[in-house]
């Protein structure tokens, strides 16, 4: 616990040339020390100046046997001055106190406010007249509530530490972190993680075995939604593939297609999303908004793998041979067939529809960029049945799979993760310049993974619930 070491000189003055049954009078000097170790942080934690309370009482007894008290009370200014060692304080005045002719054995209490917290201490002193002495006084800090969040803003899931900076015998906690009237933590720091967007209030109760104090930080933690939430999409059956025959081959033939559920990107990531946890930005046509582009298929998968890893969440990909574990509850592409099923619109899913949220060509402007000669902003045209972006037009998406040109034929029924190995991988979607056909949901494309210097290619990212 810290503490604060005061000295206090009291000095007593003799008036000399006495006559009888003259009064002898003394003046008392209290300088009021505390010295620190020489670190930036103290310096900057205490202030300028203060005011501290000096009360003095003592009992003397006269000629006659009469007990009498003798209390005084001053405030004194305590001023900070600092030197090349330490930084210290010193009161600026003095105070008188009434005559003695003989030994007293005064108590001194001093109690300062300092940066909102009472600090309080005493000491018993013997004094003769004539004679200055110097008292050592300790410091303590009351009993006070006060902590830290580390940090208070972010995106959700936000992970925040706190740190307890009470003061006083301290000798139990009570922390509620999002103010639900509900103890979270009993321990002297804590850490929570807030997973939805809102504002949160924090209260820390403190206790030294007597008396308890509180603090309450309203409005301490704000939490905002991923620029790039993530839609949950509940598992089921739907067919796959083109139920128009009016594509190609490698889109047939349809098939019954089971999936477990899992999360998709609202939105295909955004440069700036990319460029936070990159720390580049590869694309072509410049916008903290528009899709990343120019980025091959290693790029994605690595960006999906340091998402991970800056969330405190297990990486899905095995950078040595490219292996996605998707047991892992990291970041990862979604594979072709989940991409599929979440432009279809999931459970809600429909074979009349031939586009992402739409069938008939005339409402396709409403729902894609196509046609076009450049991305644009993501989620600025409407989304489909289940709230997800994008996924026809804008920028071609990559998936997690190989592309196999007969591989529907012989595709297992139940979460299908593409071929073992082929020559490219999956692309989804259609881009920014495809036609209307191009941006079908059941349009198959494929690409060399490290092909990046193409400004269609982008991606959004998934998650398997764990």
């Amino acid at each position: 616990m810290k503490r604060i070491y005061l000295i206090l000189i009291i000095a007593f003055l003799f008036l000399v040339g006495c006559e009888k049954n003259q009064v002898l009078q003394y003046q008392v000097s209290a300088g009021i020390q505390m010295r620190f170790v020489n670190t930036q942080a103290q310096r900057e934690e205490w202030p300028d100046e203060f005011t501290a309370n000096v009360f003095m009482s003592y009992s003397y007894w006269t000629m006659e046997e009469e007990e009498i008290t003798v209390e005084i009370e001053k405030e004194l200014l305590i001023q900070r001055f600092e030197d090349s060692l330490s930084v210290y304080y010193q009161a600026v005045e003095n105070f008188e106190i009434p005559e003695i002719t003989q030994e007293i054995w005064p108590r001194v209490d001093v109690t300062a406010d300092i940066n909102g917290v009472e600090w309080t201490g005493f000491a018993d002193v013997q004094l003769f007249p004539g004679q200055t002495v110097s008292v050592e006084i300790e410091l303590y800090p009351g009993l006070g509530a006060d902590f830290e969040g580390f940090p208070t803003e972010g995106t959700a899931p936000l992970d925040v530490f706190f740190e307890d900076y009470s003061t006083g015998d301290i000798i139990s906690w009570q922390w509620d972190f999002d103010n639900d009237g509900t103890i979270d933590s009993y321990d002297s720091s804590g850490q929570w993680r807030y997973s939805a967007a809102g504002s949160y209030s924090v209260s820390l109760t403190v206790s030294d075995g007597t008396n308890e104090d509180t603090e309450v930080k309203v409005d301490y933690i704000t939490v905002t939604e991923d620029s790039n939430e993530m839609i949950f999409v509940q598992g089921g059956t739907f067919e796959m593939g083109d139920h128009y025959f009016e594509g190609d081959e490698d889109e047939l033939p349809v098939h019954s297609v089971y999936l477990d559920s899992y999360y998709i990107g609202k939105y295909e990531v955004t440069q700036a999303e990319y460029e936070a946890v990159v720390g580049t930005n590869p694309s072509y046509f410049i916008g903290d908004d528009l899709p990343v582009e120019q980025v091959s298929w290693y790029d994605a998968v690595t960006f999906c793998n340091l998402k991970s890893q800056q969330e405190g969440l297990t990486p899905c990909y095995n950078l040595d041979d490219w292996s996605c574990n998707f047991s892992a509850n990291g970041y990862r592409l979604p594979t072709e067939a989940e991409w599929e099923y979440a432009a279809r619109g999931g459970v809600n899913w429909t074979d009349d529809y031939r586009h992402s949220g739409c069938h008939e060509i005339g409402e396709l402007p409403y729902y894609a960029w196509y046609s076009d000669d450049q991305t644009h902003p993501v989620g600025t045209k409407l989304p489909n049945q289940l709230e997800v972006f994008d996924m026809s037009g804008n920028v071609w998406e990559w998936c997690n799979d190989w592309y196999g040109f007969d591989y529907y034929s012989s595709s297992p029924p139940s979460n299908p993760h593409g071929p073992d190995d082929e020559f490219g991988r999956i692309l989804r979607g259609g881009g920014w310049g495809s036609s209307a056909d191009g941006c079908r949901v059941a349009v198959r494309n494929s690409s060399y993974p490290g092909l990046s210097q193409y400004r269609y290619f982008g991606f959004r990212f998934a998650r398997t619930p764990r």
